[in-house]
């Protein structure tokens, strides 16, 4: 940090006032920015997401989101075989969704990451990949073994999110919404395959 006394922007010469015309800045504006801004490049990896807690809509459209988890599995049990076996499809269908929806959330991070975490990229992006080829081959197969897929998919990003936590490159807030719903969506997708005659 430049003391204030020498910084350019505080002269009275010419060459500052050049400066400050440019910049479209008032002295006293200049020196606050220029002066006192802390450096990006002294926050560890992960400490801008550590930080900000979740925003509140999250805590509440996050559980909305297992709504058509568990209304699809209860179909799957208790109505017609028909209705049945059009629920374990829909309940596959939005799995598969959910899914490739979580892989999403890296690009997102690996996008926006500070240059400390340039090291992380490339896995970043490599899980946001992955839970969609997941998702699809789970399409691919029969109801049962598919549904089972999309469960074990489910759990096994965040089993490789909490790794990521642990270094820092995800919001621990987020984890933790992350896992109670990750639990709830492959409780619904093995009671759908469960319910298959």
């Amino acid at each position: 940090m430049i003391p204030s006394e020498h910084h350019p922007l505080q002269g009275t010469g010419r060459p500052a006032q050049r400066i400050r015309r440019r910049a479209g800045l008032a002295p006293p504006a200049a020196a606050a920015i220029c002066c006192r801004m802390p450096s990006l490049s002294n926050h560890p990896p992960g400490d801008f997401l550590r930080d900000p807690p979740l925003p509140r809509p999250a805590l509440w459209l996050g559980p909305a989101g297992l709504l058509p988890f568990l209304a699809a599995a209860l179909l799957a049990w208790t109505a017609g075989a028909e209705v049945a076996g059009f629920a374990r499809f829909a309940l596959a269908a939005y799995g598969a969704v959910i899914l490739s929806f979580l892989g999403a959330v890296h690009w997102g991070l690996a996008l926006r990451a500070p240059a400390a975490e340039a090291g992380a990229t490339a896995p970043r992006l490599g899980l946001g990949v992955v839970p969609s080829l997941i998702a699809w081959a789970a399409l691919l197969l029969p109801p049962g073994p598919g549904l089972v897929l999309l469960a074990l998919g489910l759990l096994g990003t965040a089993a490789v999110e909490t790794v990521a936590a642990r270094r820092g490159l995800l919001p621990t807030g987020y984890l933790r919404l992350r896992w109670a719903l990750s639990v709830c969506a492959a409780a619904s997708l093995l009671a759908g395959a469960a319910s298959l005659p």
